[in-house]
């Protein structure tokens, strides 16, 4: 039997797709929308199973197209995060800090304790929450 998940209408069916009794033409259909795992946000690592993802690069970072919620922030050189995009609401990451070279922007998108910037540093971690207009600190160490 094929299934067919279709959270970006906000409606979850399990209703049969091109499916004759026995013979399955269709296979899993995947739909899961809001731009978090879908047809057209495909992640780098598909079907890697790791634990996290490496955070590098700066800027506004895609973290929709990942089921992990765990990130290594672990840049070579100083780098700011201004932003994290494709989250659905009530979406929650940890940045979990490698060094001391990344820096996530307290600002109209991120909103973290205190209205200042958060530098992580080895073993450090932040955890947000995405509001559906912004993201919210909920918790460090």
């Amino acid at each position: 039997m094929d299934w067919n998940f279709d959270f970006g209408n906000i409606g979850t069916t399990n209703t049969v797709f091109d499916n004759a009794a026995v013979a399955t033409v269709q296979g899993w259909q995947k739909r899961i929308g809001l731009n978090t795992i879908s047809r057209n946000n495909n992640p780098v690592q598909a079907g890697a199973d790791q634990w996290f993802i490496p955070l590098t690069g700066g800027g506004s970072a895609n973290v929709g197209a990942w089921f992990q919620r765990f990130f290594l922030a672990a840049d070579s050189s100083a780098t700011m995060y201004t932003d994290f995009t494709n989250a659905e609401a009530g979406r929650q990451i940890t940045i979990i800090g490698q060094n001391a070279n990344s820096t996530i922007v307290n600002n109209s998108r991120i909103h973290l304790k205190g209205g200042v910037n958060f530098t992580t540093t080895q073993g450090s971690s932040l955890t947000l929450v995405f509001t559906g207009a912004y993201w919210q600190e909920i918790g460090r160490a």
